[in-house]
């Protein structure tokens, strides 16, 4: 188990360390476990999925064709990998521009991000730590600029991230909200941020036309993502 002596959905599997000796000139022919009503052949389970108690049974048998047992039930606690809700009162994960008292609008040059974790606490033994990061559309991995690490306490987390009027109105950007917990599981989900709302803009030195946004790529029409095409 990942955590001593506990038996985790998923996560943990039952092996047996099994011996005897056979009586009456008998000798020892075949071992044998049986998880949940499961035998699959070897003396290691599968991964435990179901977060109920079970009995675990180990046999070993004789070239008479006897066999002795022994019995133990355990529980197995539930778990399942971590996820990012939207925070309370809200309809969705909010990742969006906002000027520098946090109040969202199209053309700030600030970030807010609300959201909410929800992980399995395996009886208090497992965290999770929220990380957002965000990049400009188009960079590079190495490019990502850590907004709040992995040190979040609470379960929700309200964030201005107040970067100093940073972000360019006239660029889209990418946010990346992470949950990792303790056990190694991860849920990661990235929101398009994206430039100011402008009726029209032609970027003449990339032959591009933007509609509802900036342009951002050379020789397209880029159209906003919000407006309905009708041809």
């Amino acid at each position: 188990s990942p955590y001593s002596s506990l038996y985790i959905q998923g996560k943990s599997r039952i092996e047996a360390v099994l011996s005897g000796e056979g009586r009456y000139g008998a000798t020892i022919t075949s071992k044998e476990l049986i998880v949940d009503g499961k035998n699959n052949g070897t003396l290691v389970s599968d991964y435990l999925s179901n977060a109920v108690k079970i009995t675990v049974i180990g046999r070993v048998y004789d070239s008479r064709g006897y066999y002795n047992e022994a019995t133990e039930e355990i529980t197995v606690i539930p778990y399942s990998r971590p996820k990012i809700l939207s925070a309370s009162g809200e309809t969705e994960v909010i990742a969006k521009r906002c000027d520098s008292s946090g109040n969202i609008s199209d053309s700030g040059t600030y970030l807010k991000i609300k959201a909410r974790r929800k992980y399995s606490l395996v009886e208090s033994h497992n965290k999770c730590q929220l990380r957002y990061r965000y990049k400009v559309e188009g960079g590079t991995y190495s490019s990502w600029t850590t907004i709040l690490d992995y040190s979040a306490s609470s379960d929700e987390v309200v964030t201005n991230a107040l970067l100093g009027g940073a972000l360019s109105v006239q660029n889209t950007y990418y946010v990346e909200l992470q949950a990792i917990d303790d056990l190694g599981e991860s849920t990661t989900t990235i929101i398009n941020v994206p430039t100011d709302k402008v009726y029209l803009h032609k970027a003449g030195s990339m032959n591009s036309l933007g509609i509802g946004k900036y342009a951002e790529e050379e020789n397209t029409v880029d159209i906003a993502e919000d407006l309905e095409v009708i041809v």
